[in-house]
């Protein structure tokens, strides 16, 4: 970076929005046919296309010499189009252009305070007084440099804008494991857990260790928390997270979990378990395979005109496909029976453990075969066990039509809920007293922001 030039984020947040626009860019440099009637420009590259973003978007071009002159030589011509391809799409804001899978690719970036080590008003704290403004609501879709809001449903986790945590990897409160970047869906599915303080918690697929932490936090360092992972290397790294983090109420075993005894002395005083398997991972967003994706002019136009006529009509914007839901292949649905018995089987083992109380079973998958069918087999193959309703204020619940009980568990959407895709059940051991309560479920077990 040169001196007085602009910062590392600044760069990153121009690189990652120029790929956003990129479908427009490109399809207003072939309308004016920018690069053909501009020898300097024919060899250049994506260089053009961030200039010719940062001089229509941001008013302006870094930089100068041959390339910034005939940009600007261009400046009438490309607003002239621009103009067309906002009024073509009846928009005003010209963000609004940006194919709907590329808009919202780009999520939040959640910032756990953690309390092990500092508080939430401390953090906050720290942040205002170096300059950062606390604001109401971000606006996912574009850089808002030293900003950040509270989540509204998750206690002690900051908000910062797509490209805005950029500012913090090499912050002190990052270094010194004050603040942790994770996402939000990881975090929920250990909160769903709820061990009290002094409590004995298994993690059973524990590493990397993020969700470990948040357990750890939620007992407040009490009771005892042991982590298993059946790879040495990632229990490595484990110990190393959880150690920056301040966790000192850890047992952390090199052991698959199915091979945990639930009679033995290690284990059989376990009462929470989480169980978050191994699973297709089909909830992740591959933000950059997503960005490279090229759509045509002719695409852009059918985007346009149908929403334009949503908005004509008054229809309320729908959740875009950010994962494609393609029919599977048989490579694929082999793939998903392997894992959705493997997960069977984990389920059944835990649910062994003499003292167990709760279960939550989680997965970053969209596919119901590793979701709510999994569960209802559970359900439905035994009676000691059965679902509780969890986050009842979430607006994204599991699938009736699997079975009667799907929507006890939650589901998250990468773009209604600007988390990755992910899954969440609970399980509890059936007792009189609780029988009729967790058919029903009222709000006094587990409401968003609450435990």
């Amino acid at each position: 970076r040169k001196k007085g030039g602009p910062s590392l984020q600044e760069v990153y947040a121009l690189s990652m929005n120029t790929l956003r626009n990129l479908d427009v860019i490109n399809a207003l440099m072939e309308k004016t046919k920018l690069k053909l009637r501009n020898p300097p420009l024919r060899k250049k590259g994506h260089v053009v296309q961030v200039m010719v973003y940062d001089f229509l978007y941001n008013k302006r071009i870094e930089g100068g010499g041959l390339m910034k002159k005939a940009i600007e030589s261009f400046k009438i011509e490309l607003n002239a189009e621009l103009t067309k391809f906002k009024v073509k799409a009846g928009v005003i804001d010209p963000e609004d252009l940006v194919p709907s899978e590329k808009k919202y690719v780009l999520g939040p970036r959640y910032v756990k305070v953690n309390t092990l080590k500092t508080s939430l008003d401390d953090v906050v704290k720290r942040l205002t007084n170096e300059g950062f403004a606390e604001i109401e609501k971000l606006d996912h879709n574009k850089f808002q440099p030293k900003t950040f809001a509270m989540d509204k449903d998750l206690p002690n986790l900051l908000v910062f804008s797509p490209l805005g945590e950029a500012e913090l990897h090499q912050h002190e409160l990052s270094k010194g494991g004050h603040i942790i970047m994770q996402d939000k869906a990881s975090i929920m599915a250990a909160i769903t857990l709820r061990p009290p303080t002094e409590a004995i918690v298994l993690d059973a697929c524990a590493a990397p260790g993020m969700k470990t932490h948040t357990l750890a936090a939620e007992m407040k360092n009490t009771g005892t928390l042991i982590a298993l992972d059946r790879d040495a290397s990632r229990l490595k790294k484990l110990l190393e997270l959880t150690s920056k983090f301040g966790v000192t109420n850890l047992k952390a075993k090199t052991m698959d979990f199915l091979d945990a005894d639930p009679n033995s002395s290690d284990f059989k005083d376990v009462e929470y378990i989480l169980l978050d398997p191994t699973c297709s991972g089909s909830g992740n967003v591959n933000s950059m395979e997503l960005l490279l994706k090229s759509i045509s002019l002719e695409q852009l136009y059918e985007q346009w005109q149908f929403k334009r006529l949503q908005k004509l009509q008054k229809e309320p914007e729908r959740g875009v496909q950010l994962i494609t839901k393609a029919p599977l292949s048989s490579e694929e649905l082999k793939r998903l029976d392997s894992l959705s018995n493997s997960q069977e089987n984990l389920i059944r083992h835990a649910l062994k453990f003499p003292k167990l109380k709760r279960l939550v079973y989680s997965t970053c998958s969209i596919h119901e075969q590793e979701n709510e069918q999994v569960v209802k087999k559970i359900i439905e193959s035994q009676n000691d066990w059965i679902l509780e309703k969890v986050w009842v204020d979430w607006p994204r619940r599991g699938h009736k039509n699997v079975f009667e009980q799907g929507d006890f568990c939650i589901r998250s959407d990468p773009q209604l809920d600007r988390t990755t895709g992910f899954f969440i059940s609970s399980f509890v051991r059936r007792t009189d007293s609780n029988v009729e309560t967790l058919a029903t479920r009222s709000k006094d077990v587990l409401t968003i922001n609450s435990k």
